[in-house]
């Protein structure tokens, strides 16, 4: 399962943590563990400054990161890091001949093998939706791959434990707002499926999650235009937070299934899931009131949809709208 990082306008540092434990204490209501660090802050990237970094686990521990830089094109970097937190190897170059890349996903299976998915803007093209598949060594399977002919605008990745994995993202719709899509890749990067539909309407961001048995969940957002108690003229849009489970073949196993709200106004939920191997999930999004107040409240549901446990919020001081699961 991957998990997301928040962006930095300098050189990334790396603080080996227990990652995995975080996602665990999540999934479990009687879980009382706290994250802690188990070594020394590390720089992962080694020259410019580094931005959009995110990092995927393993089971066995070892993670990778992936950011970008200011250069152009070749602007996309990964690198791969031991259970201890100790770099395997430089930073290996992943964007290729595309354009420059941007705000990218990455995620990983049992054997460290991992994915890339970012978007990248060419003249007379537009923006597309690009992914590339890499060996637990780094060695690239795939050459780089454009997925989506429409405007893409949030995207997610995620893996199972054989190396199959699911692209889902966000594009513009004809008929109203954005379309939430996903596409099956095996573990050569070979489609299994063409483009299916998530949901629609929807706006704004996507996550994506697997179980054991290669099923997966995800997580998107629908906005609702609303008037405020003070004032019936003033409209502002809710985000409400859906998710909505898919087999391992791509066909929808429920309807979307609501989860909860923000409370602000004119404002994203950014929701992320995560699932355990029974496919047992959490959903995770910003619900506070404005920018400058966004508590991130969590929800738990079983493999059936049914809530174990209730909205809980995590982030009782408010302090910061970057989260990841």
């Amino acid at each position: 399962m991957g998990a997301g990082l928040s962006p930095s306008r300098v050189v990334t540092p790396v603080r080996l943590t227990a990652f995995a434990t975080v996602a665990a204490c999540c999934l479990s209501a009687t879980a009382q563990m706290e994250p802690r660090p188990v070594g020394p802050i590390r720089r992962a990237s080694e020259s410019e400054p580094a931005h959009d970094a995110r990092v995927a686990v393993s089971n066995r521990g070892t993670f990778v990161i992936t950011w970008t830089t200011d250069a152009d094109p070749q602007n996309l970097f990964v690198r791969r890091f031991d259970r201890a937190g100790n770099p395997i190897g430089p930073a290996i170059p992943a964007n290729g001949s595309t354009p420059k890349a941007d705000d990218p996903r990455i995620a990983t299976d049992d054997l460290g093998r991992f994915v890339l998915v970012w978007s990248g803007w060419e003249q007379g093209v537009g923006t597309r939706l690009f992914e590339r598949l890499f060996d637990f060594d780094g060695t690239p399977l795939t050459q780089p791959a454009w997925i989506n002919t429409e405007l893409p605008d949030d995207r997610d990745v995620a893996m199972d434990w054989a190396g199959n994995y699911v692209v889902v993202w966000e594009q513009a719709s004809p008929v109203c707002a954005f379309d939430a899509m996903g596409q099956l890749f095996d573990p050569r990067g070979a489609p299994k499926t063409p483009p299916f539909l998530i949901a629609n309407p929807t706006h704004g961001y996507i996550s994506a999650a697997f179980d054991r048995g290669g099923d997966f969940v995800t997580g998107f957002e629908v906005h609702f235009v609303g008037s405020s108690s003070s004032s019936a003229s003033t409209q502002y849009i809710y985000p409400y937070v859906y998710a909505r489970r898919f087999d391992s073949a791509g066909n929808p196993k429920n309807d979307q299934v609501f989860v909860g709200y923000s409370y602000g106004r004119w404002f994203y939920a950014h929701p992320k899931v995560g699932s355990d191997a029974a496919g047992n999930y959490v959903v995770a999004w910003r619900s506070g009131w404005s920018h400058l107040d966004h508590p991130i409240s969590t929800k738990l549901f079983d493999r059936f949809d049914n809530v174990t446990r209730d909205e809980r919020e995590v982030d009782p001081e408010r302090g910061n709208s970057g989260f990841s699961l």
